[in-house]
């Protein structure tokens, strides 16, 4: 079974709803997630991922190559923040609507900044 569109009402993604059923097993998903990465690392393939929120970057980070922030929060203040303080590269993903957020994104998160979030000690 396919999954279902990322976005605002639809589905949070594997990580927030691994059965695709509006369980939300965060544990189960964010388990699976790291397993996944780490299979992937076992390969010798990078891995990037899409962060839709400033938290779960502190669990999966030491596993992924590179970073995307979408298009719908390339505007946002806080995606501008994690993205400046991701220790990979990131991009912003951009549409022709967005394109102006994108770049603006870009100079926003190349200055330092300091975001609120949780270490991988479990501490903000």
């Amino acid at each position: 079974m396919p999954a279902p569109p990322l976005g605002a009402g639809r589905w949070s993604g594997a990580m927030y709803d691994p059965g695709l059923d509006g369980s939300f097993q965060l544990n189960r998903g964010f388990r699976q997630a790291r397993q996944l990465l780490v299979d992937i690392a076992r390969l010798g393939l990078p891995a990037g991922c899409l962060y839709l929120d400033s938290i779960s970057p502190q669990f999966i980070a030491d596993l992924v190559s590179w970073s995307a922030v979408g298009a719908s929060t390339a505007a946002s203040a806080l995606h501008r923040e994690l993205a400046s303080g991701l220790s990979t590269p990131v991009g912003f993903h951009a549409t022709a609507a967005s394109a102006d957020a994108a770049v603006g994104a870009v100079r926003a998160a190349s200055a330092p900044h300091a975001f609120l979030s949780v270490s991988k000690q479990g501490v903000a």
